[in-house]
């Protein structure tokens, strides 16, 4: 069931020699989301395949994948750890090629925290304070969250090999919501970095709106400094992507003519999901058909 939790507070106001307190009941209100009991025996094998190795006698470890050492993120057991970006699938072997863009029920992992006794995982409560850096998923209240333990294999300081139980707390985000705002961060970046490095888009003749997108997620998302998914460098399977992303996405190009060889304009580009949430647009874009 979702729940809302509310805030209120109160407002002071110094009136002249005297202080009048005026009991303002702002009602701020925040979701929290439902445990999702569902995805709890996946996570638990996937965040199993993780090792801790100590890295200083101060405590300080890296999360490590076993096969590839990839690392997941910094762990002390004196507090919380996090991950450092979303998870989309379950595989570490992409190798470029990504197999899914989504986990099963579509969800992915937003953010992932990691504690050695659970009272160290944030509260349900809390969790609306992962989205407050993101405007345009900010309120979003597709989401839940999985909360259960696992064992990592840990490597001491001095080389010691021990079974370690860590507790864990995933936020699932609704795919849809995810890639909206993955969209929007990596290729609104990509488009306004070329706008400022070029004159213009440059385009053949008759190519296809399918054809253009193609072309812009592939200098994307084949570069791994354009995006960060933890377990993902590069995707050089962008047809596939683009393909997911059809009823995930409506990218809409306006005033685009490129019949004709010669044609040059502006156009305006615009971005929503398939209900129109979510928007975002850049408009008046110069470009020639070559």
């Amino acid at each position: 069931m979702k729940k809302i939790i509310s805030l209120l507070g109160t407002i002071t106001i110094i009136m002249g020699p005297t202080m009048a307190i005026i009991s303002c009941h702002q009602e701020v209100w925040h979701y929290v989301p439902y445990r999702n009991t569902d995805m709890e025996a996946d996570v638990s094998h996937f965040l199993s395949q993780f090792t801790l190795q100590a890295f200083n006698d101060e405590g300080d470890y890296w999360v490590k994948h076993g096969n590839d050492d990839s690392i997941f993120t910094t762990f002390n057991k004196n507090k919380e750890a996090h991950t450092l970006a979303p998870i989309i699938n379950y595989d570490f072997n992409n190798s470029g090629t990504v197999a899914a863009f989504e986990l099963p029920k579509q969800n992915i992992l937003f953010k992932t925290y990691l504690a050695v006794v659970p009272s160290k995982l944030p509260p349900p409560e809390q969790l609306y304070r992962d989205f407050q850096l993101f405007p345009l998923i900010r309120d979003t209240t597709a989401y839940s969250y999985t909360k259960s333990e696992t064992t990592m294999s840990e490597i001491t300081i001095d080389g010691k090999h021990l079974a370690t139980k860590i507790y864990y707390l995933t936020i699932n985000l609704n795919s849809n919501v995810f890639w909206n705002y993955e969209i929007n961060k990596d290729l609104s970046s990509y488009l306004i970095n070329y706008i400022q490095t070029h004159p213009s888009f440059i385009f053949t003749q008759n190519m296809s709106n399918e054809a253009i997108i193609t072309k812009w997620l592939t200098d994307v998302y084949t570069d791994s400094n354009n995006f960060k998914i933890s377990n993902i460098k590069i995707i050089k399977n962008i047809p596939d992507l683009v393909t997911y992303l059809t009823d995930k996405i409506n990218f809409q190009f306006n005033n685009l003519d490129t019949k004709q060889i010669g044609n040059e304009g502006e156009f305006d580009f615009n971005v929503s999901d398939q209900k129109n949430n979510y928007p975002w647009q850049l408009q008046k874009l110069k470009y020639q058909i070559r």
